[in-house]
């Protein structure tokens, strides 16, 4: 997954902050505290790094959804910055 895995989440408050939306629910902050975790251990076991990556690409889908339901109702209204767009196309080219 590498660094983009996680490179929707800080798009996502200032993209509902603009169109005046509430915020959908995520398990970002879960995640991101379960990986810091994980990160400090010196010895890594095979099935937690097995379920940190299946959660890791969930909430990755999850975002996705959320991000192409407010494209949909919002499309006309949004302006995506070129790095934005390329970090997009390049976390579909790494989900399929």
């Amino acid at each position: 997954m590498g660094k983009h895995r996680m490179a929707l989440q800080p798009y996502m408050p200032a993209l509902q902050g603009s169109l005046g939306i509430r915020r959908p629910r995520n398990k970002y902050r879960n995640v991101a505290e379960s990986y810091l975790s994980y990160c400090k251990k010196r010895k890594r076991r095979a099935s937690r790094t097995r379920m940190l990556k299946r959660r890791m690409i969930k909430l990755l889908e999850k975002l996705l959804s959320q991000r192409d339901g407010i494209h949909s109702e919002y499309g006309a209204l949004l302006r995506y910055t070129q790095d934005y767009q390329k970090r997009l196309s390049i976390i579909r080219k790494e989900l399929v």
